[in-house]
């Protein structure tokens, strides 16, 4: 089982590609945008909803690695 997420960034997109994550559902103002500079790491529980903002200018390059183990209690 996924426990914990960990996105780096390797290389930043000249204009958008920002993290997104919400508590629960990505509605109205429950969504978080991080703005990460290149070096930057961002652990979450995996069970929180992210994904990456779409990429409108550049190329974004970023590693992500998953922590896995017994069900939070």
């Amino acid at each position: 089982m996924r426990k914990l997420t960990v996105v780096a960034l390797l290389q930043k997109a000249e204009e958008g590609g920002h993290l997104q994550c919400a508590n629960d559902t990505p509605i109205g103002d429950n969504r978080h945008e991080l703005e990460l500079n290149v070096g930057d790491a961002v652990v979450f529980p995996s069970y929180l909803w992210h994904r990456s903002a779409p990429v409108t200018k550049g190329e974004k390059q970023s590693i992500a690695m998953w922590c896995l183990g017994s069900p939070f209690k």
